[in-house]
């Protein structure tokens, strides 16, 4: 289970470091330092999906 959560905490971060180099470029703050294991995670790019929020109206 340590492994799981260790393995989930690193993905979590490299999705998170992705979205971070995606923002809008009005949106405010200078250049984003790349995560110390960006590169290596890289593996995961042809596996990540985008999803799309769906918002249902009662």
């Amino acid at each position: 289970t340590e492994c799981k959560r260790r393995w989930r905490l690193l993905r979590d971060a490299f999705v998170r470091s992705k979205k971070q180099k995606k923002m809008p470029s009005g949106s405010a703050g200078g250049t984003v330092k790349e995560w110390k294991y960006e590169r290596v995670m890289s593996f995961l790019l042809p596996h990540m999906q985008v999803r799309r929020l769906v918002y249902v109206r009662c």
